[in-house]
């Protein structure tokens, strides 16, 4: 609007005497009927004045025109603009326009306060209109002035509504009905202080207390400077009926060292059938939830005065109040009752000791559940806690939390969420929580061979079979076992190796030094293979044991090489000096063989003939067998002929020869032996005869 349509509005002093309060309230609840475009055009006229009721005065009076020449206003915007004028100023000469049928009276200020009275209208409700209403009401914000403007707009369909269906929309319409009248009830504020004053001088009375209990409990509440809650709700369940007492009693556990019956004998101690009482259980269970809720909605308590954090806060309630209820229990009560607290956990299989399996009843503070998924983090520990571990896990509690956060943008949010985590680790977790870190315990049994492995680690060189064993039953005396079994528990550990063969172990990890493994013979043959020609003076092989056996003289050595069963080694002659070997090798006819034993050369027809006869007589081809050199030197041959077949360094009559052999005991040939076949198959024989040709 221009300032010249503001001089040529008519003069204020001459307009009609205006309500300016019931224009005010009308003017605000018709904005809810009309598009967002509508509403920020007004906003932005309404700027233009000094204060609201100036903005009124003037709107009523516009033209078409000026609303026309409003900025952003287009068709839409002023249709919707004169029908607003429209309702509030009936003389205005204006254009016709579609005005809402029903117009919402505007509430009093304070009557979100009325909400504790309006609760018990769910008390007989379905429970999926219950629950509706209950969605309805947080997406409302708990507010019932919000509530009241959404229900009362022209185009509110409860079938659109979370968990409210066609079948439950006329029970749920009944529910909101009788709340907008009675909300509507209310002139001003005063009346709805009074209704909330007369609400919240409840007795006890209606808490259902019994008489000779109320006196006790006025007592306790003057002494301890709050109300006793739980003393109340002790009273409450003594005074239950006969039936309710029973199954009370015997499924649900609420106190200490409470004996959970069997429900058949419940069943038969109220007549019942077993899986009635199941039933009656679990209804009992949401009912004295609705039931605790009330002592926050007769205005009872209103924060909660117990530090549930950290604390096994049962033990300090069951002191000052005379009661003897468990931890879960009070923690399922104060989660009922208090909005600012959230339960975390599973209610009923705790409190129903479901198959006597862990399960716990937590607490969080509300406002942290939009940041933190707790229940995920509880799954969490509880999946690390079943796995098998023999030694401490260390993992860090931040890590833990920053895995189940449900936004990454909460640092100041963060110390709350830590604190509710540790808490519930503390109360209901066997674990530990020390520097940040969380500590889960062993929870399975060392076996030997492990035992074994960590005394020669924590010694810090090699140790004797009976130093080890004397440790071993030093820390464990109720895992008595004979030295001789106990060695083959060190055997089977792949990471502990002898040290030749004086009964000493060493670690397999150690592998320079005298703490390194391995025998005499081990030393040698690494030696030799390490050389282009598997020989070397007895001088320089003693240097290269003595590394690993200082104590290794060369007289020692060669003997210890000459007393091996297979006779690998060999002892030469060369000029004067002495040299190790390998018997099989070809050496150089100047060397002669000094001691040791030189297989006998066989010729390759005889090799062929004693590898066939070994084949059928044992139905596969030789293994690498260190027990029987026989089988062991049949094996050699094998390879020795492949390579030679495959390199063509033998006439090729000869490789024909062996192809044929290799393909007539194909069969016999296992497939670890079948990977090192020569390349030569049948298919070169023609090659091979076209050379022969």
């Amino acid at each position: 609007m221009t300032l010249d349509m503001l001089d040529n509005a008519a003069p204020l002093e001459k307009a009609p005497a205006i309500d300016f309060e019931s224009l005010s309230s009308k003017y605000d609840a018709l904005l809810f009927f009309y598009s967002v475009r509508t509403n920020n055009i007004l906003q932005a006229l309404m700027e233009k004045y000094p204060d609201k009721r100036s903005f009124l005065e003037a709107f009523i009076r516009m033209s078409y025109k000026d609303i026309a020449s409003l900025r952003n206003c287009g068709r839409k915007s002023i249709e919707e603009i004169l029908a607003i004028q429209t309702v509030l100023s009936p003389d205005h000469v204006g254009q016709n326009a579609e005005v809402p049928d029903f117009i919402p009276r505007t509430l009093p200020s304070n009557i979100d306060t009325l909400l504790p009275l309006v609760m018990p209208r769910l008390e007989g409700l379905s429970v999926r209109a219950k629950n509706g209403f209950i969605i309805f009401l947080e997406e409302n914000h708990n507010s019932l002035s919000e509530v009241y403007a959404t229900v009362t707009k022209p185009k509110f369909n409860p079938v659109k509504l979370k968990n409210v269906g066609r079948t439950t929309a006329e029970e749920f319409m009944g529910l909101i009905h009788g709340i907008t009248e009675y909300l509507e009830s209310f002139a001003d504020e005063q009346a709805v202080e009074e209704a909330v004053t007369v609400f919240s001088t409840r007795t006890l009375d209606d808490l259902q207390i019994p008489a000779e209990a109320q006196d006790e409990i006025r007592n306790l509440e003057t002494n301890l400077g709050y109300f006793p809650l739980f003393a109340a709700i002790k009273a409450y369940l003594d005074g239950l009926e006969e039936e309710e007492k029973a199954i009370f009693d015997g499924c649900i556990i609420a106190h200490e060292d409470q004996p959970l019956q069997d429900r058949n004998e419940v069943a038969a101690i109220v007549g019942l059938s077993p899986e009635r009482v199941r039933q009656k259980r679990n209804k009992m269970i949401e009912t004295l939830s609705e039931y605790f809720a009330t002592y926050r909605t007769f205005g009872f308590v209103d924060k909660c005065p117990y530090n549930y954090q950290m604390r096994h806060i049962n033990e300090e309630i069951n002191a000052k109040e005379g009661t003897d209820f468990t931890l879960h229990f009070v923690n399922w009560v104060l989660a009922s009752i208090f909005e600012e607290i959230s339960p975390v956990g599973d209610v009923l299989k705790t409190l129903t000791g479901y198959y006597d399996k862990h399960f716990f009843i937590g607490l969080v503070p509300t406002d942290l559940c939009q940041y933190m998924d707790f229940e995920a983090f509880i799954q969490d520990i509880e999946i690390r806690l079943s796995e098998k571990r023999i030694d401490e896990v260390m993992v860090s509690l931040r890590n833990l939390i920053n895995s189940h956060l449900k936004t990454q943008y909460c640092d100041d949010e963060m110390p709350a969420i830590e604190t509710a985590c540790r808490s519930i680790l503390f109360l209901h977790y066997p674990v530990e929580v020390d520097f940040g870190q969380v500590i889960f315990k062993p929870n399975a049994r060392k076996n030997n061979p492990i035992v074994a492995e960590e005394i020669i680690r924590a010694a810090g060189h090699p140790l004797t079979l009976e130093e080890i064993y004397e440790e071993f039953l030093y820390q464990y005396p109720e895992r008595y076992t004979e030295m001789y079994s106990f060695r083959g528990s060190i055997q089977s550990n792949p990471n502990i190796v002898p040290i030749g063969r004086s009964s000493t172990y060493t670690l397999k990890e150690w592998a320079s030094g005298e703490n390194r493994g391995g025998t005499i013979r081990e030393f040698v043959s690494e030696y030799l293979d390490s050389l282009e020609i598997p020989l070397a003076t007895v001088e320089s092989v003693g240097d290269y044991v003595r590394r690993f056996r200082p104590d290794s003289s060369d007289v020692s050595i060669s003997s210890n090489l000459l007393q091996e069963r297979s006779h690998r080694f060999i002892i030469l002659i060369k000029d004067g000096i002495r040299y190790i070997g390998y018997a099989e090798y070809e050496y150089d006819a100047s060397f002669q063989v000094l001691a040791g034993h030189r297989p006998v050369k066989r010729t390759t027809e005889e090799s062929m003939r004693l590898l066939e006869e070994f084949i059928l007589s044992n139905g596969h081809y030789p293994y690498n067998n260190e027990a029987d050199e026989e089988e062991k030197r049949l094996y050699r041959f094998i390879g020795n002929r492949r390579s030679a077949c495959a390199r063509r360094i033998i006439p090729e009559e000869e490789i024909l020869e062996w192809i044929a052999f290799e393909e007539k005991y194909r069969e016999y040939d296992i497939p670890r032996f079948r990977k090192r076949r020569s390349k030569l198959t049948i298919g070169d024989i023609d090659d091979v005869q076209d050379n022969l040709g």
